[in-house]
């Protein structure tokens, strides 16, 4: 499924070199500037928009054409294609500061409209819905897990063993539904925060790899490590999400290596807890006669 998601993404992106995109996939900000007193700076931005997409598509035309390798026609179409690209961009640059400018309400980040705008604008109209159903089924699956398994987490191991003992089930069941809301409330509020930080799929990585590496670093030890005990593993859990969240905080590290710093941690903390510790028998001085 992640090869074929990405391959998708790839696909997405070939398209729109030889088919022409419009100069924002979130058509809402600009159908805000057409209506409003920016609608002919906005014109003015579209045509060169047009103007630098059919140099690109040119110039990307030249290079399919071109032998691959190292050949001299080879590198100077790639450049070509690269300058031409470059002059695109700044294009699109221009529309995403006018909408900064002059339509404060709007995200001029459009990175997650572009799959949809690809799905409303050139499939059939049987096939938009169907794809349309399966984003939202998936969706709706995924959260419905999600609340559930954090709820049921909640409540068993938190509420049942050090809050509320002994209870009547629909006591429970009552503090399962309360844990619910207040888990849906979380999950919106990071959602909301998330929307901030980038495109849908390398935000979902960001905030994975907060925890990931410490996850696999407790699965790696309860599979390959029989003997650690459940403390260690506990000790080294604490102090892997607390390395990855000060390298988060603090550094520049790309958020891949969050992964390998939080496994790494949580291991040689286990491992260093669970190492015998070994006394020296202190020398026996003579008694004294």
């Amino acid at each position: 499924m992640q090869f074929f998601i990405l391959f998708v993404g790839a696909m997405v992106f070939v398209f729109y070199q030889f088919v022409a995109p419009p100069v924002l996939f979130n058509p809402a900000p600009l159908a805000r500037l057409r209506n409003g007193s920016h609608a002919k700076e906005l014109a003015g931005i579209e045509a060169r928009h047009r103007g630098a997409f059919e140099a690109r598509r040119a110039a990307a035309d030249a290079f399919v054409g071109t032998e691959k390798g190292t050949g001299a026609a080879s590198v100077a179409a790639g450049e070509a294609l690269r300058a031409a690209d470059a002059s695109y961009a700044a294009v699109r640059a221009e529309a995403v500061a006018l909408v900064k400018a002059h339509d404060r309400p709007a995200d001029a980040n459009d990175t997650n409209y572009v799959f949809l705008s690809f799905v409303l604008a050139h499939l059939p109209t049987g096939l938009v819905g169907l794809i349309l159903a399966v984003v939202f089924a998936a969706s709706m699956s995924s959260n419905s897990a999600a609340l559930n398994s954090l709820a049921s987490t909640t409540v068993v191991d938190v509420y049942v063993r050090h809050v509320k003992k002994d209870r009547a089930d629909a006591h429970y069941l009552a503090a399962s539904r309360v844990a619910t809301a207040l888990w849906g409330a979380f999950s919106i509020a990071v959602s909301m925060y998330a929307n901030r930080v980038g495109t849908l799929i390398e935000a979902v990585n960001i905030l994975g790899s907060l925890f990931y590496g410490t996850m696999l670093g407790i699965f790696l030890v309860a599979f390959y490590l029989p003997k650690v005990r459940g403390t260690p593993v506990f000790a080294g859990g604490i102090l892997g999400l607390a390395s990855v969240w000060a390298c988060f905080a603090f550094t520049n590290l790309s958020y891949l290596w969050f992964n390998v710093v939080g496994c790494v941690v949580v291991i040689a903390v286990a491992l260093a807890l669970s190492l015998p510790i070994s006394s020296t028998p202190r020398s026996s001085s003579p008694a004294p006669q």
